[in-house]
Formats: structure tokens, C-alpha cells, sequence
């Protein structure tokens, strides 16, 4: 490479160093956003610093007793060889985030958000295999739907309403975790970001989620990308240090790309689209956030009848996460 070409990297490097540096001193300000439900706060940025991006926020308020959580459940064939990947085994059947916070609704469930959660396997051409594998960590309910992943952190709720985002080990006892979905990796640890920005960062659209120092909130964040002069996507280094400005204390990078979605409830009977990708990809799982209604709180968690899956009705994203 040329003295040149060095040299804008050198300068790209410390450009974005110096602006998450000054994001530390400037938190947003969340009296600003918009209360979406009670207890779900949402913020939107759009800007061109370090370069074009939006970005999507929601804050969920973990004291309230009447906001619960849902992951995907085991597929009926849990267990069984899949038809169009027969080496590996079926866990769960993959669908949009739209199609998990509707088919919800229609079986009684409260839902007013829902985002991407875990990656999976398989991921190959023609990447439209009906059910996925390999989701790390994931338990529904509190039954395990897949088995721990090595070194990869996890989003949990535990049975006595605990919330933690931490790596889980081989030999721990799972029996008092309620709820977990797992990501790729840690980058927002007791307030630091972690890793460094690079010189040739990789840029995609991402997905991240984070607590508040004291666990007072959850921080689910989408940032758009490959979208030139629109959002251009991000590294996980500045994933982390955008989740700290939105006040996360620690934070995990969960499957982005294509995979990247954040949908609310539209008070009808379809769903509003909050980071600005049109399409949808059918995921492995997605983490929803539902209301808990006093006089039902068992049939919240539990379909009250059997009710015909909603289908998206956009095709899927173009490979790449």
C-alpha cells in the first residue's frame, strides 16, 4: 500500500476513535424518545457520523412485572435429521421476526416487538433450508431448545426474573434459566468497549443487545447497512460503542446482516417495520417482548388455541451476515 493509503487509514482510525471517545461524554437523552407501549421507550438517529447510518432503539424497562419474554420453541420434529440438510439435526423451524410476532398474536400472546436473535446452521446456498441448527444456547420456556456454544455469550432470563448477558459454561446447571438467546460476542463489558476499531473495519448491518448498569433496562439496538449514501452499517467495535451512548452497561453482538430486524405491533393486525431494510429473512429465532395482562397471566405464556402460521409476504434478504 502507498504512503496514502496509509495515511486515510491512520486518519479513519483515529476519527473514530475520537468520536466514540466524545460519544462516552454524551449520552442520549432518553426524555426524548417516544413511549411505544408502556414501558417500551424507542429512540431513531439518523446520521452521517462517522458516515451515513440509521439507527433503530428500544428501551425496555425491566421493573415492570407486566413485560415478559419469548424465544422460538422446539419444532414438533425437534431432534430429527433435516429433509434438505440431513447432517444436521432439527431444532427449530425458521421465520421472520414479522411471522413470529403475529402467529404470537394469533395464538393469544400479547406481542408488541420482536427482533432477530440468534445465528445458525445451515447458512449455505440455496439459504432457504426450512429449519436451522447450531443456534448456541437456547432455552424456551425454560426448556432447552439448543446446546451451549463455546465462548458465546447469552442474553438470560432466569426463572426468578434475573436479567444477565454473559457467557455460559459446559458444566453450569441450566435448570433455573427461563430464557436465553445467544450471540456471537461480547463488545460493551462493565462500560468499555471492547476490542479496537481497525484499520479496514468490516461493515455490516447489526443487531446488538445490552443491559443498563443495574439491569434496569434491556437495549435492543438495529443498525442498517450496505445501503450506500443511506446506512452504510457498521463494525462490532462501533456496534458497542453505540449501544454504550444509548446507556448499556454490557452488551453482546447478536446475528446482523441480512438477518437484521426490529418490528413493533401496529395496533392492527399487521406489524411496523422500524429499521428501514424491506425485506424479511426467516431466522432461526427471535427474542419478543409481550405484555403480561393480570386476569390471564398463564394464558400469555401459553397459546390459547391453534391457530393457521402467518407468512411474510416479502421474499427473503440477499445472502450475507
Amino acid at each position: 500500500m502507498n504512503r496514502n493509503g496509509t495515511s486515510c487509514i491512520s486518519v479513519f482510525f483515529f476519527i473514530v476513535l475520537a468520536f466514540f471517545a466524545a460519544a462516552e461524554d454524551t449520552l442520549y437523552d432518553w426524555s426524548k424518545s417516544t413511549e411505544i407501549f408502556p414501558g417500551i421507550q424507542h429512540a431513531f438517529l439518523n446520521t452521517d457520523q462517522p458516515r451515513p447510518l440509521k439507527i433503530n432503539v428500544l428501551r425496555i424497562d425491566l421493573t415492570r412485572k407486566d413485560l415478559g419474554f419469548m424465544t422460538a420453541k422446539r419444532d414438533p420434529d425437534w431432534g430429527k435429521p433435516m429433509p434438505d440438510y440431513p447432517t444436521e439435526s432439527i431444532r427449530v423451524l425458521r421465520e421472520t421476526s414479522r411471522e413470529f410476532l403475529l402467529n404470537a398474536r394469533k395464538n393469544g400472546i400479547d406481542m408488541l416487538a420482536a427482533v432477530n436473535a440468534t445465528p445458525w446452521t445451515p447458512w449455505r446456498s440455496p439459504w432457504t433450508h426450512r429449519y436451522a441448527a447450531k443456534l448456541g444456547l437456547v432455552i424456551s420456556d425454560g426448556i432447552m431448545v439448543d446446546e451451549i456454544r463455546p465462548k458465546r455469550p447469552s442474553f438470560i432470563v432466569t426463572k426468578k426474573g434475573e436479567y444477565q448477558i454473559r457467557v455460559v459454561n459446559k458444566e453450569e446447571n441450566l435448570s433455573d434459566i427461563q430464557l436465553a438467546v445467544t450471540g456471537f460476542g461480547m463488545i460493551l463489558e462493565n462500560g468499555k468497549v471492547l476490542g479496537v476499531p481497525g484499520k479496514k473495519p468490516k461493515l455490516a448491518p447489526r443487531t446488538g443487545y445490552g443491559l443498563s448498569k443495574g439491569n434496569h433496562y434491556l437495549i435492543v439496538m438495529t443498525i442498517d447497512g450496505r445501503m450506500n449514501g443511506i446506512s452504510e452499517g457498521v463494525s462490532t467495535y462501533e456496534l458497542g460503542g453505540w449501544m454504550q451512548r444509548y446507556g448499556a452497561e454490557t452488551a453482546l453482538n447478536m446475528d446482523g446482516g441480512g438477518s437484521t430486524t426490529l418490528v413493533v405491533f401496529d395496533g392492527k393486525n399487521d406489524v411496523r417495520k422500524l429499521n428501514c431494510n424491506p425485506f424479511y429473512r426467516k431466522v432461526a429465532a427471535s427474542l419478543g417482548i409481550y405484555r403480561i395482562h393480570p386476569k390471564s397471566e398463564d394464558s400469555d405464556r401459553k397459546p390459547k388455541q391453534k391457530a393457521e402460521p402467518v407468512k411474510s409476504p416479502a421474499p427473503a434478504a440477499a445472502p450475507g451476515a
